[in-house]
């Protein structure tokens, strides 16, 4: 979640690494192996994508209960929980750059893993949102929401108002 300088032992195993590509007999012997993705079962997938929506809900519930609990009105959570979730995506693409200096892998530890596993599901809907956001034309939506809907309201009551009047002027006659 925040940007560190990758420590000592990653730049020892990065200046390993450039040896052993750059010094004649300090070649590596041991291949280097990469790790394929795990494979999954249908069902094992199922039940992480389970756990995963599950998370996500809770994550906004708490957040809804907290805002609401300091007098968010809904307005504001709404816009709140968008602001979240753009910010907490872009910020994961703002340090990949320092993650991919990251040769030796990070220990996960229990207050990590439960930050990743409530944090990760607002991370993916500012991902879904950022991708999505332009195809809504937020112009278009100000001008039909906050202009024409409420003039269409209003001339389609004065209109009625005009009805109402011309009947109750007949009805005099």
């Amino acid at each position: 979640m925040f940007t560190r300088v990758p420590g000592d032992s990653n730049t020892d195993r990065i200046v390993e690494g450039v040896k052993e590509i750059s010094f004649v007999g300090a070649e590596r012997q041991q291949p280097i192996i990469l790790r394929n993705p795990r494979r999954r079962s249908g069902a094992m997938n199922f039940v992480f994508n389970l756990i995963y929506t599950a998370t996500f809900f809770v994550s906004v519930y708490f957040i809804i209960w907290l805002l609401t609990l300091i007098n968010f009105n809904w307005v504001s959570i709404i816009i709140f929980l968008f602001f979240l979730a753009f910010v907490s995506f872009f910020s994961i693409i703002v340090t990949r750059g320092v993650k991919e200096l990251l040769v030796v892998e990070k220990k996960e530890n229990l207050p990590s893993f439960l930050l990743d596993l409530f944090y990760m599901p607002i991370i993916m809907a500012g991902k879904w949102l950022s991708q999505n956001a332009s195809k809504v034309n937020v112009f278009i939506f100000i001008f039909d929401f906050i202009i024409e809907a409420p003039f269409k309201i209003i001339v389609d009551v004065a209109e009625e108002w005009t009805k109402y009047i011309k009947e109750r002027k007949d009805n005099m006659v």
